[in-house]
């Protein structure tokens, strides 16, 4: 095999190795939460088979597991055998460290969950919501007064900007071209009380004088009669 073959079959096998690598990466985060769970029921029939009688049930058992793993150790239960303390080591030298892994996968999905929620990648899946088109000035105005009015109501903007132009509680944010069907539909439009459409602050500024209708062409009607 000359050089340039050598060099390229190690291109080839490192090219593979990283897609294993990736591959086998996916499937670790995938089946992590299975395999916690597992860990966790099967450390509590081992904690109940051991000491019967200090854990009496299996709900008492998996109770116990977890306070354990979590170093939390409220002291209601113990092991009182050799046995039973040998594998309470066993389970802080091994199950902590899951845990850890465990907590920091939790906060990550969350992390994740924000973040598209605030890029306006998440749909919608309320009802009877407000959805207004197009942010400007006047749409902020108009969501201030709406939550004036009605504290309970649910406001959904669609608008092509990179991340949710205002954080409130009632406020949900989705990316996209509102002449799109599937844009309309990640708004839960079915299911939407009523849609407010404002004109783009390019069209406010270019086309005030030439139609004010542009301007001021809002559209608020009820969707279910």
């Amino acid at each position: 095999m000359g050089l340039n073959g050598y060099s390229k079959a190690r291109r080839t096998m490192g090219m593979s190795f990283k897609k294993s690598l990736y591959y086998l990466t996916k499937l670790r985060n995938r089946i992590f939460f299975p395999l916690f769970t597992l860990y966790v029921l099967f450390a509590a029939y081992i904690a109940l088979y051991i000491e019967p009688q200090t854990f009496e049930t299996y709900l008492t058992a998996i109770y116990w597991v977890l306070t354990t793993l979590a170093t939390v150790g409220f002291g209601d239960y113990a092991p009182v055998t050799a046995a039973g303390k040998a594998f309470t080591i066993v389970l802080y030298i091994t199950g902590i460290g899951l845990v850890s892994v465990f907590i920091g996968k939790m906060l990550k999905i969350v992390h994740v969950l924000d973040k598209l929620k605030v890029g306006g990648k998440m749909k919608y899946t309320g009802k009877n919501h407000i959805i207004l088109i197009g942010w400007s000035d006047k749409s902020k105005l108009a969501i201030q007064e709406i939550l004036k009015s009605d504290k309970s109501i649910d406001i959904v903007i669609i608008d092509e900007l990179e991340n949710s132009p205002m954080v409130e509680k009632q406020l949900y944010y989705v990316r996209g071209d509102a002449t799109d069907e599937e844009t309309l539909l990640q708004a839960n439009l079915p299911e939407a009380k009523g849609v407010i459409i404002f004109a783009d602050q390019i069209t406010q500024d270019n086309y005030a004088t030439k139609d004010p209708m542009l301007v001021d062409g809002k559209l608020q009607q009820p969707l279910h009669q």
